[in-house]
């Protein structure tokens, strides 16, 4: 790799020069807490160290050397990195694949079709309870490391083409299928194993632009009933109770963030006065928004 010459690629139009490639190392050289802001789907391997994961409403998880996770669109994920960790962060743009043959509603399928015959949704009761659950940390084998290793190595040497990266990636999802259990895939997975991957990804990208069911349905062409009917079947619950959900883990988002004062972040969600916005996280959130902050003044934002 040393006799590549990366430095005559650069203007070609497959050049990846944007701030957030398709794959990236991210190295910690101090032990520190920070927050993952994940602007697209997202797959997280640790390849040095550990960290420590903690999600809204899940119990902290450890992620030793060795494993990885998946962060879904959208998602924010605190976490707290050791001194030498080093993690390598492949972003995944389009429709999620195994192969041009197998996609992630096939695995759905597959699996439903499979506890039916068990006559048992326990698996897949769990999955919809989990909605932004780490039971999703996996370890990597042997094929999954050369891959990864390669593509660091690839990267050190200055290779910033996105085509080479986006084919490592189709390398990867090869390797899932054909050295991961369906459970286990339905598991790293499970933030957005659906059996309609296209309209949950639409909700996932576009849920914060409404406050009601109503103008949500209207954005995709559907009456209300439609949508939820809909939207019943691909996510388990109502839209609406959905949304409450949302809102609700994402005020406490906003307060943990710390980047939007009180009266800002009242003014977004809709709330009459900054007092409505107190008394709203005292019976949600079970503690005022400055009593929030303290408890975490100490997280940063990383975007991935």
């Amino acid at each position: 790799m040393k006799n590549f010459n990366c430095k005559g690629h650069c203007g070609c139009p497959d050049c990846d020069g944007q701030q957030k490639p398709v794959v990236e190392i991210r190295n910690s050289v101090i032990t520190k807490n920070d927050k993952l802001v994940s602007p697209e789907n997202g797959i997280v391997f640790i390849t040095e160290g550990r960290v420590i994961l903690k999600v809204y409403g899940v119990a902290e998880r450890a992620v030793p050397q060795g494993h990885f996770f998946f962060i879904r669109q959208g998602e924010r994920v605190q976490y707290q990195s050791e001194a030498g960790s080093r993690a390598l962060i492949v972003r995944l743009r389009g429709r999620l694949r195994f192969c041009p043959g197998t996609d992630l509603e096939q695995l759905y399928q597959e699996l439903y079709r499979r506890e039916e015959k068990m006559e048992s949704q326990e698996s897949m009761e769990r999955e919809k309870s989990t909605e932004n659950g780490r039971e999703g940390i996996l370890e990597t084998n042997e094929a999954l490391q050369l891959l990864l290793r390669g593509m660091e190595e690839a990267i050190r040497h200055g290779i910033v083409c996105r085509h080479y990266f986006e084919v490592k990636v189709e390398e990867m999802f090869f390797l899932f299928k054909v050295s991961y259990r369906p459970e286990e895939l339905q598991q790293l997975f499970a933030p957005v194993l659906s059996p309609d991957t296209i309209f949950s990804q639409q909700i996932y990208t576009t849920f914060r632009n409404f406050r009601t069911v109503a103008e949500f349905a209207s954005s995709m062409h559907m009456t209300p009933k439609q949508f939820t009917r809909r939207f019943n079947r691909v996510f388990g619950i109502s839209p609406y109770l959905w949304m409450t959900r949302q809102k609700i883990r994402m005020i406490h988002q906003d307060i943990l963030e710390g980047s939007k004062d009180n009266t800002q972040i009242a003014d977004e969600y809709g709330f009459a006065s900054t007092s409505q916005f107190y008394d709203y996280c005292r019976n949600n959130l079970g503690r005022s928004p400055k009593e929030i902050r303290n408890s975490n003044n100490d997280i940063h934002s990383l975007i991935i």
